[in-house]
């Protein structure tokens, strides 16, 4: 556990089981809105580097703040854990609401060497074309999957709850979640920790200053996500400077928590270690 503040924040680090590549650099997890590190098991085991990824306050089994964050103290957080670590240099993925806490981070914390955001957007507007942007098309799922992220109330739902839930976001297509879901259910958010989340996350944007994110970055986004669509990705790519996208086909907005991570952990893996883009900027 790591003292934040008078809060407590359980993280993990977590090395493959060859060890990983002389030199590598770690790569720091950032989960969605409520979720716990446990949920990012499926994702750890598929990637051979080494991983860290902590409990958000609030979430998991990390305490709950005594007052609500601002999404540059919740990036702070983020910092600290990497203080932990004793990180000099890492690479970062932000899944969802994370990619909020990663976009922060890489504009504040020069030890960011390559972003992958995952699943998620430059946040919220005024504009009614950037909400749109943000939700997607879908006249139906996307009120009812926006609805959906307004309680916690899905982390207590049994199996078929899930099912629904995950269709409504866009993941009709079937998989296997069982590590997730059952992660979901042991270790749910206490319901302040996610309504500071949601407050944190309903005040923020970074389109004024996306522009400052300099690093190599990888925007994956599910084809049939309702949450973060397609455009929200295509945005991000298009105003990071050094940004290109990747589309995930048949998937929905939580493709990351699926059990068979073969065809993503690629992708990432890939563009973690390809140093070409790096070396000639």
């Amino acid at each position: 556990m790591l003292a934040v503040g008078s809060t407590s924040v359980r993280w993990s680090d977590s090395q493959p089981g060859d060890g990983g590549a002389a030199g590598e650099r770690p790569l720091l997890l950032l989960n969605g809105l409520g979720a716990n590190l446990e949920m990012l098991a499926p994702l750890r085991r598929s990637l051979g580097r080494r991983t860290i990824a902590y409990d958000a306050p609030g979430t998991g089994g990390s305490g709950t703040p005594r007052h609500p964050y601002d999404m540059a103290a919740v990036a702070a957080v983020a910092r600290q854990v990497l203080d932990a670590a004793g990180v000099a240099e890492v690479d970062v993925l932000g899944y969802s609401f994370g990619g909020f806490v990663a976009q922060e981070l890489a504009r504040a914390d020069d030890r960011v060497a390559r972003l992958v955001l995952a699943a998620t957007s430059a946040g919220w507007s005024t504009s009614l074309t950037d909400l749109r942007e943000l939700g997607g098309r879908s006249a139906v799922h996307v009120p009812m999957a926006l609805g959906i992220m307004l309680t916690p109330s899905r982390y207590y739902l049994r199996p078929a709850g899930q099912r629904l839930i995950r269709s409504v976001f866009g993941d009709g297509g079937g998989g296997d979640y069982s590590t997730a879901d059952r992660a979901r259910g042991l270790r749910p958010p206490s319901s302040l920790g996610y309504c500071y989340q949601l407050l944190a996350a309903s005040r923020w944007s970074s389109r004024a200053w996306l522009d400052q994110v300099t690093v190599p970055t990888l925007i994956i986004s599910g084809e049939h996500d309702t949450i973060c669509s397609v455009p929200a990705g295509q945005y991000l790519a298009s105003h990071i400077h050094r940004a290109r996208q990747v589309v995930v086909p048949g998937v929905g907005h939580s493709f990351l928590l699926r059990e068979d991570l073969r065809d993503v952990a690629a992708v990432i893996e890939e563009f973690l270690s390809d140093e070409t883009e790096q070396a000639a900027a």
